[in-house]
Protein backbone atom coordinates (compact mmCIF):
# COMPACT_ATOMS: atom_id res chain seq x y z
CA UNK A 1 0.00 0.00 0.00
CA UNK A 2 1.94 3.55 -1.11
CA UNK A 3 2.09 5.93 1.94
CA UNK A 4 0.05 8.73 0.10
CA UNK A 5 -3.01 6.12 0.43
CA UNK A 6 -2.02 5.43 4.36
CA UNK A 7 -2.02 8.71 5.08
CA UNK A 8 -5.46 8.89 3.48
CA UNK A 9 -7.02 6.12 5.60
CA UNK A 10 -5.76 7.45 8.93
CA UNK A 11 -7.49 9.92 10.92
CA UNK A 12 -8.16 11.08 14.30
CA UNK A 13 -10.87 12.40 16.54
CA UNK A 14 -10.65 14.23 19.54
CA UNK A 15 -14.12 14.66 19.97
CA UNK A 16 -14.55 10.39 21.10
CA UNK A 17 -12.88 10.41 24.09
CA UNK A 18 -10.76 8.13 22.92
CA UNK A 19 -6.89 8.62 23.34
CA UNK A 20 -5.26 9.67 19.94
CA UNK A 21 -2.30 7.06 20.12
CA UNK A 22 -5.52 4.17 20.45
CA UNK A 23 -7.21 5.88 17.76
CA UNK A 24 -4.04 5.66 15.42
CA UNK A 25 -3.19 2.34 16.66
CA UNK A 26 -6.52 0.88 16.04
CA UNK A 27 -6.79 2.09 12.48
CA UNK A 28 -3.84 0.38 11.32
CA UNK A 29 -4.93 -2.89 13.09
CA UNK A 30 -8.13 -2.04 10.72
CA UNK A 31 -6.21 -1.48 7.59
CA UNK A 32 -4.16 -4.92 8.62
CA UNK A 33 -7.10 -6.94 9.53
CA UNK A 34 -9.34 -6.35 6.01
CA UNK A 35 -6.29 -6.70 4.08
CA UNK A 36 -5.17 -3.21 2.52
CA UNK A 37 -1.71 -3.45 4.40
CA UNK A 38 -0.13 -6.41 4.06
CA UNK A 39 3.17 -7.92 5.62
CA UNK A 40 5.87 -6.12 4.46
CA UNK A 41 4.28 -2.66 3.41
CA UNK A 42 5.85 -0.12 5.14
CA UNK A 43 4.35 2.54 7.59
CA UNK A 44 4.73 6.14 7.13
CA UNK A 45 7.47 7.96 9.25
CA UNK A 46 6.58 9.44 13.07
CA UNK A 47 7.16 12.70 11.53
CA UNK A 48 5.02 12.39 8.23
CA UNK A 49 2.59 10.98 10.49
CA UNK A 50 2.42 13.70 12.73
CA UNK A 51 2.79 15.87 10.64
CA UNK A 52 -0.18 14.30 8.77
CA UNK A 53 -2.76 14.43 11.98
CA UNK A 54 -1.61 17.48 13.68
CA UNK A 55 -0.45 15.56 16.47
CA UNK A 56 3.05 14.96 18.34
CA UNK A 57 5.47 13.08 17.50
CA UNK A 58 5.63 11.36 20.83
CA UNK A 59 1.74 9.88 20.39
CA UNK A 60 2.29 8.45 16.75
CA UNK A 61 5.42 7.24 18.64
CA UNK A 62 3.19 5.46 20.94
CA UNK A 63 0.96 3.80 18.57
CA UNK A 64 3.82 2.65 16.82
CA UNK A 65 5.79 0.69 20.02
CA UNK A 66 2.39 -0.66 21.13
CA UNK A 67 1.91 -2.10 17.27
CA UNK A 68 5.28 -3.78 17.39
CA UNK A 69 4.64 -5.37 21.10
CA UNK A 70 1.76 -6.72 19.47
CA UNK A 71 3.71 -8.42 16.52
CA UNK A 72 1.37 -6.49 14.07
CA UNK A 73 4.61 -4.63 13.32
CA UNK A 74 8.23 -4.84 13.14
CA UNK A 75 10.70 -2.09 13.29
CA UNK A 76 14.25 -2.09 11.09
CA UNK A 77 16.98 0.47 11.73
CA UNK A 78 17.63 2.66 8.94
CA UNK A 79 14.11 1.53 7.17
CA UNK A 80 11.47 2.31 9.74
CA UNK A 81 8.18 0.42 11.07
CA UNK A 82 7.24 -2.40 8.83
CA UNK A 83 3.77 -4.06 8.46
CA UNK A 84 5.28 -7.71 9.43
CA UNK A 85 4.22 -11.74 8.50
CA UNK A 86 1.10 -13.69 10.94
CA UNK A 87 2.24 -14.67 14.17
CA UNK A 88 3.94 -18.34 13.56
CA UNK A 89 1.59 -21.23 15.00
CA UNK A 90 3.96 -23.45 17.38
CA UNK A 91 2.10 -26.67 18.93
CA UNK A 92 2.46 -27.84 22.63
CA UNK A 93 3.22 -31.54 23.34
CA UNK A 94 4.00 -32.48 19.53
CA UNK A 95 6.61 -34.83 18.87
CA UNK A 96 7.55 -33.15 15.61
CA UNK A 97 11.25 -31.13 14.79
CA UNK A 98 10.81 -27.68 14.40
CA UNK A 99 11.81 -27.64 11.28
CA UNK A 100 8.71 -30.34 10.42
CA UNK A 101 6.24 -27.82 11.79
CA UNK A 102 7.30 -24.68 10.16
CA UNK A 103 7.50 -26.54 6.85
CA UNK A 104 3.79 -28.00 7.82
CA UNK A 105 2.47 -23.90 8.57
CA UNK A 106 3.95 -23.12 5.04
CA UNK A 107 6.98 -20.93 6.34
CA UNK A 108 10.51 -21.27 5.24
CA UNK A 109 13.10 -21.93 7.66
CA UNK A 110 17.19 -21.12 7.92
CA UNK A 111 19.05 -23.24 11.08
CA UNK A 112 22.02 -21.47 12.04
CA UNK A 113 24.32 -23.96 14.12
CA UNK A 114 26.01 -22.17 16.69
CA UNK A 115 27.76 -24.59 18.76
CA UNK A 116 28.27 -28.17 19.07
CA UNK A 117 30.34 -29.61 21.93
CA UNK A 118 30.80 -32.83 24.42
CA UNK A 119 30.41 -31.61 27.49
CA UNK A 120 30.55 -33.35 31.11
CA UNK A 121 26.65 -33.02 32.02
CA UNK A 122 26.16 -31.15 36.07
CA UNK A 123 24.01 -33.32 38.03
CA UNK A 124 20.77 -31.84 37.01
CA UNK A 125 21.04 -32.70 33.18
CA UNK A 126 21.99 -35.98 33.95
CA UNK A 127 19.55 -36.39 35.78
CA UNK A 128 16.81 -35.46 32.91
CA UNK A 129 18.93 -37.74 30.39
CA UNK A 130 19.24 -40.12 32.88
CA UNK A 131 22.96 -40.87 32.79
CA UNK A 132 25.29 -41.58 35.04
CA UNK A 133 28.13 -39.63 36.25
CA UNK A 134 31.23 -39.72 34.28
CA UNK A 135 28.71 -40.12 31.05
CA UNK A 136 29.31 -37.33 28.07
CA UNK A 137 26.32 -35.12 26.71
CA UNK A 138 26.21 -33.45 23.62
CA UNK A 139 24.96 -29.84 23.69
CA UNK A 140 23.74 -28.06 20.21
CA UNK A 141 23.04 -24.90 20.24
CA UNK A 142 21.04 -23.40 16.86
CA UNK A 143 19.47 -20.07 15.90
CA UNK A 144 16.61 -20.66 13.65
CA UNK A 145 15.25 -17.89 10.97
CA UNK A 146 11.60 -18.24 10.11
CA UNK A 147 10.87 -16.04 6.18
CA UNK A 148 14.45 -14.57 6.84
CA UNK A 149 14.41 -13.16 10.47
CA UNK A 150 15.79 -15.17 13.65
CA UNK A 151 12.80 -16.43 15.76
CA UNK A 152 13.88 -18.80 17.83
CA UNK A 153 16.91 -20.05 19.92
CA UNK A 154 17.57 -23.69 21.17
CA UNK A 155 19.92 -25.17 22.82
CA UNK A 156 19.43 -29.16 22.86
CA UNK A 157 21.28 -31.92 25.31
CA UNK A 158 21.52 -35.41 23.82
CA UNK A 159 23.20 -38.43 25.55
CA UNK A 160 26.75 -39.12 23.92
CA UNK A 161 26.23 -42.60 24.01
CA UNK A 162 22.62 -42.42 22.27
CA UNK A 163 23.42 -39.58 19.78
CA UNK A 164 27.42 -40.17 19.00
CA UNK A 165 27.19 -40.41 15.44
CA UNK A 166 26.11 -36.84 15.14
CA UNK A 167 29.63 -35.84 16.16
CA UNK A 168 30.81 -36.51 12.31
CA UNK A 169 27.76 -35.32 10.39
CA UNK A 170 27.25 -32.37 12.53
CA UNK A 171 27.72 -29.84 9.66
CA UNK A 172 24.00 -31.49 8.45
CA UNK A 173 22.22 -29.79 11.81
CA UNK A 174 21.93 -26.62 9.63
CA UNK A 175 20.06 -28.11 6.82
CA UNK A 176 18.19 -30.96 8.57
CA UNK A 177 16.40 -31.57 11.11
CA UNK A 178 17.74 -32.82 14.64
CA UNK A 179 14.73 -35.64 14.98
CA UNK A 180 15.39 -36.76 10.97
CA UNK A 181 19.59 -37.45 11.58
CA UNK A 182 18.58 -39.00 15.04
CA UNK A 183 16.62 -41.07 13.20
CA UNK A 184 18.61 -42.00 10.34
CA UNK A 185 21.97 -42.11 11.85
CA UNK A 186 21.45 -42.88 15.61
CA UNK A 187 18.14 -45.24 14.99
CA UNK A 188 16.30 -43.29 17.48
CA UNK A 189 13.45 -42.15 17.27
CA UNK A 190 11.35 -39.51 19.58
CA UNK A 191 8.09 -40.41 20.54
CA UNK A 192 6.84 -38.30 23.08
CA UNK A 193 7.38 -35.14 24.76
CA UNK A 194 7.05 -33.11 28.57
CA UNK A 195 7.05 -29.67 27.96
CA UNK A 196 6.61 -26.89 30.32
CA UNK A 197 6.05 -22.96 28.74
CA UNK A 198 6.60 -19.74 30.63
CA UNK A 199 7.11 -15.49 29.79
CA UNK A 200 11.06 -14.59 30.18
CA UNK A 201 12.71 -11.26 29.37
CA UNK A 202 15.00 -11.41 26.77
CA UNK A 203 18.55 -11.12 28.03
CA UNK A 204 21.04 -8.92 26.03
CA UNK A 205 22.69 -12.35 24.67
CA UNK A 206 19.28 -13.32 23.50
CA UNK A 207 18.43 -9.73 21.97
CA UNK A 208 21.30 -9.62 20.14
CA UNK A 209 21.49 -13.29 18.41
CA UNK A 210 17.56 -12.51 17.80
CA UNK A 211 17.45 -9.05 16.86
CA UNK A 212 15.18 -7.86 19.83
CA UNK A 213 15.41 -5.13 22.37
CA UNK A 214 16.99 -6.41 25.91
CA UNK A 215 13.67 -6.67 28.14
CA UNK A 216 11.36 -7.95 25.32
CA UNK A 217 9.05 -10.73 26.16
CA UNK A 218 10.08 -14.09 25.16
CA UNK A 219 8.63 -17.90 25.53
CA UNK A 220 10.66 -19.87 26.91
CA UNK A 221 9.64 -23.94 26.71
CA UNK A 222 11.44 -26.47 28.32
CA UNK A 223 11.30 -30.18 27.29
CA UNK A 224 12.23 -33.69 27.57
CA UNK A 225 12.01 -35.76 24.45
CA UNK A 226 11.59 -39.67 24.78
CA UNK A 227 11.64 -42.56 23.06
CA UNK A 228 9.19 -45.03 23.01
CA UNK A 229 9.99 -47.06 26.04
CA UNK A 230 10.38 -43.81 27.85
CA UNK A 231 13.84 -43.26 27.66
CA UNK A 232 14.96 -39.79 27.64
CA UNK A 233 16.87 -38.80 24.23
CA UNK A 234 16.93 -34.98 24.61
CA UNK A 235 16.34 -32.10 27.37
CA UNK A 236 15.39 -28.64 24.96
CA UNK A 237 15.50 -25.40 26.34
CA UNK A 238 14.16 -22.74 23.59
CA UNK A 239 13.62 -19.09 23.42
CA UNK A 240 10.79 -18.03 21.09
CA UNK A 241 10.51 -14.21 19.94
CA UNK A 242 6.46 -13.54 21.98
CA UNK A 243 6.29 -10.63 18.68
CA UNK A 244 6.86 -13.73 16.26
CA UNK A 245 4.76 -16.63 17.60
CA UNK A 246 1.97 -18.18 19.41
CA UNK A 247 1.36 -21.48 21.00
CA UNK A 248 -1.48 -23.91 20.72
CA UNK A 249 -2.93 -27.00 22.43
CA UNK A 250 -4.78 -29.52 21.27
CA UNK A 251 -6.67 -31.98 23.22
CA UNK A 252 -8.59 -34.94 22.51
CA UNK A 253 -11.54 -36.00 24.43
Amino acid sequence: MAEKAILEKIYVNEGVGVPIYRQIKEQVESLVESNQLKPGDMLPSETKLAEHLGVSRMTVRQAMQELVQQGLAIRKRGKGTIISPPKIVQPLFAVTSFTDSMSEAGVTVRNKLLHFELIAPDPLLRKNLQIGEGDLAIEILRMREASGLPVSLQRSFLSFDLAKNLVEIQDKLSTESLYKLLATYCNVTPAATSETLEIRSAKSSHAKLLNIATGDPLFYVEAITRSKDGVPIEYVEAYYRGDRFKFTLFNKL
